[in-house]
């Protein structure tokens, strides 16, 4: 009895034995296996990469410092280069503007001392006498054109707004008009004018280099045609006529006296030819001869003369007033609903 029990105790442990493995197996069959990726092969001589986390307070703080480094370089070379900037401003006032000015009043003052020798040469020659003048003339310009040009980029960095003065500007604009009527020398107006780059407009400076210049030059020195005649502007070509408009023509102008006026009666007798309308002789229209549905009266006895109503063409309630075109042919009407306009005789027939 005792080995029958142990060896029915042993039979049921290996059923559960073999269920527990059959039950594992059909798990593992159910769910996709999870595979580790695979990493990629690494070259000869090549260490593996180490995986990146999420940087630590130390590592932002680092990096916060490179920016601040890198910001306080770029601010330093931004004032440095200001401050060259203002210094080539300064240089630019102080030496090579002066210079420009003193060439410009020099030519000036020697053309104009040699102007009366210059009468027995050809023309050709007196343009090659005017060289040296505008010459100086324009490396004058060039230099204020220059120098505001960079006064508007040191703009950016000042510390205060660069504002002209009006006083100055005023003072400035009165002494060119009174340079341009005469009686002051070339350099009574270009010794004044250096101090003054950058406090007045630039125009205005340009006006007192361009005044000293013409002051002393011909008065034909700056014209493009005087000297080539290539180069002398060419006339805009006409323009082509416009293309021929679709829309209707405008309707004609308001009648004259001789097409008869709106009156009951005639300024002008009409020919003896011509029928009369006598006042208050009732109308009906003529449908037969009606070039449309209706019949228009219109404001003025001409056929493109706006209407004022449009009549039935079987309507009779029409009323002449007695005025009439001189050729006869309009007829003024006046419509029983207190409408009044002209109409051709041919359109309508007496009521009988």
């Amino acid at each position: 009895m005792l080995l029958n029990h142990w060896m029915k105790a042993g039979l049921v442990l290996l059923y559960a034995i073999l269920l527990a493995f059959v039950l594992s197996q059909c798990g593992r069959l159910g769910e996709p296996a999870l595979q580790a990726p695979k990493k990629a092969a690494l070259l000869p001589g090549q260490t593996p990469a180490k995986e990146k986390g999420p940087a630590s307070v130390w590592e932002r703080a680092a990096e916060h410092d490179r920016e601040s480094k890198a910001y306080a370089r770029s601010k330093a070379k931004r004032r440095a280069d200001h401050a060259k900037l203002e210094a080539h401003l300064a240089v630019m006032a102080r030496t090579h503007i002066p210079a420009a000015l003193e060439e410009l009043v020099e030519t000036a003052s020697a053309f104009r001392r040699k102007l009366p020798g210059l009468q027995h040469l050809t023309k050709e020659e007196q343009w090659e006498r005017e060289a040296p003048g505008k010459e100086a003339l324009a490396r004058a310009r060039a230099l204020t054109a220059d120098y505001y040009a960079a006064d508007r980029e040191a703009q950016k960095g000042r510390d205060e707004p660069t504002l002209h003065s009006a006083v100055e500007a005023d003072a400035l604009a009165r002494r060119i008009e009174a340079f341009k009527r005469g009686g002051e020398a070339f350099a009574a107006l270009a010794k004044p004018l250096p101090p003054l780059y950058g406090k007045v407009p630039e125009d205005l400076l340009l006006k007192a280099i361009e005044a000293i210049a013409r002051a002393a030059l011909p008065a034909d020195a700056f014209d493009p045609c005087a000297h080539d005649a290539a180069a002398c502007p060419k006339p805009p070509p006409p323009s082509p006529p416009p293309p021929p408009s679709l829309t209707p023509p405008p309707p004609p102008p308001p009648a004259s006296v001789s097409e008869g006026t709106t009156g009951p009666a005639f300024s002008v007798a009409p020919p003896p030819d011509v029928p009369v309308a006598r006042p208050g002789q009732r109308y009906c229209v003529d449908r037969w001869r009606l070039e449309g549905p209706y019949l228009p009266l219109r404001a003025r006895p001409a056929p493109g003369a706006p209407p004022i109503v449009q009549v039935l063409p079987t309507s009779c309630r029409l009323t002449a007033t007695g005025g009439q075109s001189r050729d006869g042919r309009w007829l003024e009407l006046m419509h029983d609903a207190g409408y009044t306009g002209w109409a051709a005789r041919g359109n309508v027939r007496p009521y009988r």
